[in-house]
């Protein structure tokens, strides 16, 4: 319990820190992320696994992205798509580039949208989120809400590298 309250407060702190500014570092972002995720592991234990995987090629202290990007929508996999089974499941963030674009995919072995029930969630986190990105990046920019093939919920962001670098 002592080691969870230091968590939320590290949580908290950072959070509270990047607010200052509307762009913060991917790497601060990245923390953010880490600090929730270790957070709800401590929670639900084993069944939530998860990886962070960045090419190699991405520095994440020059790359920089509005603050409450990428946290909130693991939150939303963790929330609306894992949390709710029994088993759990996993939870990974992949992070790559080419000469034009970043891209960031947040993928989840829950149980996606479900659509014929009411859900608790209200798509609001999705819907900002989206637009956001839009107003920042324009027509430059995607994001996606999708399921896979092998039946993984996949959110989607491209965003325009030359409006990222520090």
């Amino acid at each position: 319990a002592e080691n969870m309250v230091v968590q939320l407060s590290d949580l908290y702190r950072g959070i509270l820190k990047s607010a200052k500014d509307d762009m913060h570092s991917l790497e601060n972002e990245l923390y953010l992320c880490q600090s929730y995720l270790d957070i709800e592991r401590r929670r639900f234990g084993s069944r939530i696994q998860y990886a962070i995987h960045i090419d190699e090629q991405i520095d994440p202290t020059k790359i920089k992205l509005p603050v409450l990007l990428l946290q909130p929508l693991v939150e939303n996999a963790i929330k609306h798509g894992l949390s709710p089974l029994k088993q759990g499941g996993t939870i990974s963030v992949e992070i790559k580039k080419n000469q034009e674009h970043l891209f960031i995919h947040i993928l989840d072995s829950g149980q996606g949208p479900i659509l014929e029930k009411k859900s608790s969630g209200t798509g609001t986190g999705l819907y900002n989120c989206e637009s956001r990105i839009k107003l920042k990046y324009g027509e430059a920019s995607h994001f996606s809400f999708s399921r896979t093939k092998n039946q993984q919920t996949l959110v989607a962001i491209h965003l325009p590298l030359r409006e990222l670098t520090l």
